[in-house]
């Protein structure tokens, strides 16, 4: 019998079970006696009808029996050596190595059968089943003389007095029949000679609904004449089919339950099978259940947990099966096993079959925009939900489980279709954040999140799905530089410089710091100060230095410098500022004097020399080289002198002293009365421009006495001493030094 817990493989016909095998062997004698005294060797017996005991009918006989009188063939010698011959047959159709001792029942009918005295075996008592509704066959080797008119053999199963006929009827010359020729030896008045054998089985199986099976064959060929056979190795057998069930994996939270009726391996019809699967608890029906089975229907109870089929095997079939589509409301492993069969009538139950309905969903979460470049940018996560288990998930909810926002978490909203999520089901819930500056300074903006729901009474939660929002830093820098005043005019003035540092970009920044590049000859360097080293994205800061102006600006023209700020974004970049120049402008104002003296003053004899100084002053405000100074004197002086500077630079307010060559006084000057000549002094500036100051002229003056008087009237002899009244001689010399006086200065004047 196939095991109620062990299945077959589905579709694959199983042997059926053996219940009954007599081989009429029990006992063993060559001396021939009725079947109607043969006890098998479980202890059952048969009978038939009285024409099937008579006329050498029902003879358990084999080929070595030579006892004519112990048969009742009436001493037909013919008769009983073709019934031996028939046992030899089915003893090599067995293959039995010892074909003579084989034994069979006779069929050699010397008379017509009346109607309705068919019976040819009956086995007597019914034997017990092991359980009731099962399908019953049964099959028998069988031997027949001629096919011109062979036996026909019909099988009947009894159940308490219920008979069951098993199909068609069965000749061993019919069509379709795999029968073998069988050469036997010659024996008694019996020629050697051919006969067909095979094993007979019924093609349609009686489903027996008690506990015990009998069995009735019956020969339908009456006539006298041929219907010459005789049978051996009568079976009886379970035929059961056998009942499978098998889960394919959930795909789109239904399972395939398929039932496969597998029938044995004979392929007799099984009619009228049925039977009752209570699903197990939490798991129901969805839809139309449909079967292959002839005849076979399939309903579904009110309440889906319940699967009813009835159908039936054709004959020759080897398999059909029930399909019906299951969901669960929980996850889990489900089994539906033999318990599950609560009603079932022929078919043996199938093993466990196991399905695992799983409760999964995941969770995608996506942002948009993936990079911002300003505080109040608004970013919106998506986060797509999306049933991918075998059953609906209720109350879906989806929750930021880390956010490095610094405006904290956003509020995600799913929308209502998302609850309950159906299997395979995708929604989208959403949330939105608005960046904010604190954001800025960090390099990306993260957040982490998880989704939960319900499966039945089973928690499902999704692995964590994270997005990123790049805050791509664009660290920037703008600096205006400007200078107080915007022009000065000499060295020692103070110049106040201001830097306007701003911060252009979307990070906030530190270190702030300024860096001053005078242009030469500007220096020494400045220290720019700032009030604040740290800048958020639009501030500014005013950092200030101070610098002093020297000589060497102010000769330059000007003080020129260049400035860059930096700061350092929170990557650890550095931002530089486009540099941003000011220039004070200093204008130049060369200026020189020359006071020009001579020495002495005044000359009083002809190859006097007189040194003339010249002092020249630097009253402008810038240095001047190339210090000279021309001298030019005046008709009738001359011939000119040159002119020597101890230095030919001077910075503003220096000045040098230059002394002309000595210069020897002429007759034409003591004539002239006077040296006159007037200079200039000349320098450069440091644009190169030649700066001249305005003439400086001296007039030394030439106090030479006169010549002596011409000769006059000869001198008067000395008589001596001339006694001149005091009072006269001071008159005298007054009158006379008025005359030199008024001499020099007419000679003055002349010249």
């Amino acid at each position: 019998m196939a095991s109620a817990t062990v299945p077959g493989t589905p579709g694959v016909p199983q042997a059926a079970a053996l219940l009954v095998a007599e081989d009429f062997e029990n006992a063993a004698t060559p001396t021939p006696r009725l079947l109607s005294t043969y006890v098998g060797a479980s202890g059952q017996t048969y009978t038939a009808d009285t024409p099937y005991l008579t006329n050498c009918n029902g003879n358990v006989v084999e080929f070595d029996s030579t006892d004519i009188a112990a048969s009742n063939c009436n001493g037909n010698d013919g008769a009983f050596s073709g019934i031996r011959q028939m046992a030899h047959a089915l003893g090599t159709f067995a293959g039995d190595s010892t074909p003579n001792d084989n034994h069979v029942v006779s069929g050699w009918t010397l008379a017509a059968i009346p109607a309705g005295q068919t019976r040819v075996l009956e086995l007597t008592p019914q034997i017990s089943l092991a359980a009731a509704n099962r399908f019953i066959i049964a099959s028998v080797d069988v031997v027949a003389l001629t096919c011109t008119a062979p036996p026909v053999y019909t099988f009947a199963v009894t159940s308490g007095t219920t008979s069951t006929t098993l199909g068609s009827s069965l000749n061993v010359c019919g069509t379709g029949v795999d029968n073998t020729v069988i050469s036997v030896p010659a024996v008694g008045s019996a020629p050697a000679r051919d006969m067909r054998a095979a094993t007979l089985t019924s093609d349609t199986a009686a489903l027996v609904t008690g506990n015990t099976a009998g069995l009735v064959m019956r020969n339908l060929t009456t006539a006298a004449g041929g219907n010459d056979g005789s049978f051996d190795n009568v079976r009886i057998l379970d035929a059961t089919p056998q009942l499978d069930k098998s889960f394919s994996a959930p795909v789109g939270g239904t399972s395939t339950l398929t039932l496969t009726v597998t029938n044995t391996s004979e392929l007799a019809a099984k009619p009228g099978w049925s039977f009752d699967d209570d699903l197990p608890a939490g798991m129901t029906v969805v839809g139309t259940p449909t079967t292959t089975c002839p005849n076979g229907v399939a309903s579904v109870s009110s309440d889906g947990g319940t699967l009813s089929v009835t159908g039936d095997l054709d004959t020759g079939m080897e398999s059909c099966t029930v399909t019906a589509s299951v969901q669960v409301t929980d996850p889990g492993t489900y089994t539906n096993g033999p318990s599950n069969i609560t009603t079932s009538a022929g078919l043996n139950p199938p093993a466990d079959a196991t399905v695992a309905f799983a409760a999964s969903m995941t969770l995608e979460k996506s942002a948009s925009p993936t990079a911002v470049t300003a505080a109040g940018d608004q970013v919106t996560y998506s986060f797509v939900l999306t049933n991918t288990g075998d059953v609906e998930i209720t109350n879906p909810t989806v929750t930021e489980t880390a956010f490095t926002g610094s405006g904290g978490s956003p509020t995600v909203t799913c929308p209502a279709e998302a609850d309950p999520l159906s299997v395979g089901e995708e929604v989208t819930c959403t949330a939105t954040y608005t960046v904010t500056q604190a954001d800025l300074g960090r390099a990306t903006i993260d957040n982490t999140a998880t989704a939960a729901g319900t499966a039945g009474a089973t928690s499902v939660t999704t692995e964590p799905s994270s997005a990123s929002v790049t805050m791509p830093q664009t660290p920037s820098l703008s600096l205006v530089k400007t200078a107080d005043p915007a022009t000065v005019s000499a060295a020692g003035q103070s110049i106040t410089y201001s830097f306007v540092v701003t911060n252009t970009g979307n990070a906030a920044l530190s270190d702030i710091a300024v860096a001053d590049q005078l242009t030469a000859p500007a220096g020494p360097a400045v220290t720019v100060a700032c009030p604040s080293t740290t800048l958020a994205p639009n501030a500014s800061v005013t950092c200030t230095a101070t610098y002093t102006a020297t000589q060497a600006d102010v000769d330059h023209g000007s003080v020129d410098n260049t400035a860059t700020a930096t700061g350092t974004a929170p990557d650890g970049t550095t931002a530089t500022s486009p540099s941003s120049s000011a220039s004070v402008s200093i204008p130049p104002d060369p200026s020189l004097t020359v006071v020009k003296s001579a020495d002495p003053a005044t000359a009083d004899t002809v190859g006097q020399t007189i040194t003339f100084n010249f002092v020249v002053t630097n009253t402008g405000n810038v240095t001047l080289t190339g210090i000279s100074v021309d001298d030019t004197l005046s008709a009738p002086a001359g011939p000119e002198v040159t002119v020597t500077c101890p230095s030919t630079g001077l910075a503003p307010g220096e000045s040098t002293t230059c002394t002309s060559s000595p210069y020897t006084v002429t007759q034409a000057d003591a004539d002239h009365g006077s040296v006159d000549n007037s200079a200039i002094a000349t320098g450069t500036a440091p644009d190169g421009t030649g700066v001249q100051s305005e003439p400086s002229t001296t007039s030394a003056a030439v106090d030479v006495a006169p010549e002596p008087a011409p000769a006059g009237p000869p001198t008067m002899p000395d008589t001596g001493p001339s006694v001149i009244n005091p009072a006269v001689g001071a008159a005298l010399a007054l009158v006379l030094g008025i005359g030199t006086r008024l001499v020099a200065t007419y000679r003055r004047k002349r010249l």
